[in-house]
């Protein structure tokens, strides 16, 4: 469990930091996202992106172990940067990603991102 919490710990941080670094330099991003689209364009078959404002519990629940621990890892460090949270408490995300699955297997047609809006 320790490793567990480390490495979600090490991810949340990470997240955050990139979100943050997002934040500060979407006017830049905002032409190489026009030039990431023209590349996609080309080669769809390689597009890998996630809606998470779209995903469902259902879709969330039928991801890889490996992907949906990035989603889940993701998502914790999403709402910490969305509330201006720099704080890490692994056993209270460890908790809330519990609660967060829980109520994904009862409500399977719920949006994820509105699951995570309630149980953060």
């Amino acid at each position: 469990m320790k490793r567990f919490s480390r490495l979600l710990v090490t991810s949340v941080i990470l997240s955050v930091t990139l979100f943050t670094t997002a934040c500060g330099n979407q006017s830049q991003s905002v032409s190489s996202e026009n030039e990431d689209k023209s590349a996609q364009s080309s080669d769809a078959s390689e597009d890998d992106s996630i809606d998470l404002q779209a995903l469902t519990c259902t879709e969330f629940l039928q991801t890889s172990g490996e992907e949906r621990a990035n989603i889940l890892i993701f998502m914790h460090g999403f709402m910490n940067g969305k509330k201006g949270d720099t704080t890490i408490n692994a056993p209270a995300l460890a908790e809330a990603t519990d609660k967060i699955i829980d109520t994904c297997i009862d409500n399977s047609n719920e949006k994820l991102a509105s699951v995570f809006e309630k149980n953060r």
